[in-house]
């Protein structure tokens, strides 16, 4: 049952997706996803060709930057219809969000230099065929995995090319480039939410794939006693978020996307007035302090 406050607070916060998100498609639009003179991003393109990258390799550094921010707004948006029922569902796509905001955030740390976001770019496609090698295998698809391999072996001899060095496991798969392996999720989430709350990104990491997962201590505490439609002498319970929990769910989804918002602005030079992080901080404040007693930064 929603109260007429609560259905308030789900329509305000229904707005704010819908801003983020028509904001972020409208930013865009007006840059055309391209550089601008002088950026980070453009100093690093003209470095490129003398640091022995490839086009495609450079290029693909900041086109899955902008892939996986796109993606973490389709989460946002996927929130929006849901709102109303209060359901679990809205912290699994909290923690899908999440987790592709914090992906392009670390694509887009500001000062790695080009090659090292094309390490990085050429370790994310790697990783992909791996997991894509899982799941043909699990499939029993040898047609596929034989594939998977070879788009495998075609990264190592890309990344070999331009003066990476590439490690490979037992069964000879290449699984690392440059010495470094991909950071887990939860370890980018804590840290992209840092600068919110040194707290917030390792427990909404955890409480939401705790939710994602089925575990029954973040299950339980979002049930609602119901009646049993087919006999009215027994009791039912049904699924439903408190409010104050959607609210949290929606804000630290919002507020991871603008933290990868922010770095793509600063790497392609783009304005970005509308994603200062501390003017979208003030309208979660309540919320953050009663969770974790943050404070602004002046108190």
């Amino acid at each position: 049952m929603v109260t007429d406050k609560e259905r308030q607070r789900l329509v305000q916060l229904a707005g704010l997706l819908d801003a983020t998100t028509q904001r972020a498609a409208e930013h865009r639009v007006t840059y055309k996803l391209a550089a601008r003179p002088g950026s980070i991003a453009s100093g690093e393109e003209k470095d490129a060709p003398s640091q022995g990258l490839h086009d495609d390799s450079y290029v693909g550094a900041y086109s899955i930057s902008r892939l996986m921010i796109v993606v973490a707004e389709g989460h946002l948006e996927a929130m929006r219809p849901v709102l109303p029922d209060k359901r679990f569902g809205i912290s699994v796509l909290a923690r899908a969000a999440l987790e592709a905001s914090a992906r392009a955030w670390w694509h887009l740390e500001p000062n790695v230099g080009i090659r090292e976001r094309t390490r990085r770019y050429l370790s994310e496609r790697l990783y992909s065929l791996h997991q894509n090698l899982e799941v043909e295998d699990a499939a029993g698809a040898p047609q596929e995995a034989r594939n998977a391999e070879a788009r495998m072996g075609a990264i190592e001899k890309e990344a070999k090319d331009q003066g990476f060095e590439v490690a490979t496991n037992k069964n000879g798969h290449p699984f690392r480039i440059g010495g470094e392996d991909r950071p887990g999720s939860g370890k980018l989430i804590t840290a992209m939410m840092s600068s919110v709350h040194e707290t917030m990104g390792p427990f909404m990491w955890k409480h939401t794939s705790a939710i994602a997962h089925g575990t029954l201590y973040a299950l339980l505490p979002m049930l609602e006693e119901t009646k049993d439609p087919f006999d009215s002498k027994q009791k039912g319970v049904t699924p439903a978020m408190q409010v104050g929990d959607v609210e949290w769910a929606v804000a630290v989804g919002a507020l991871g996307h603008a933290e990868a918002f922010l770095r793509m602005c600063e790497v392609l030079g783009w304005d970005a007035a509308m994603w200062n992080k501390w003017r979208l901080l003030e309208l979660w404040q309540p919320l953050i302090k009663e969770r974790f007693g943050w404070q602004d930064k002046d108190e």
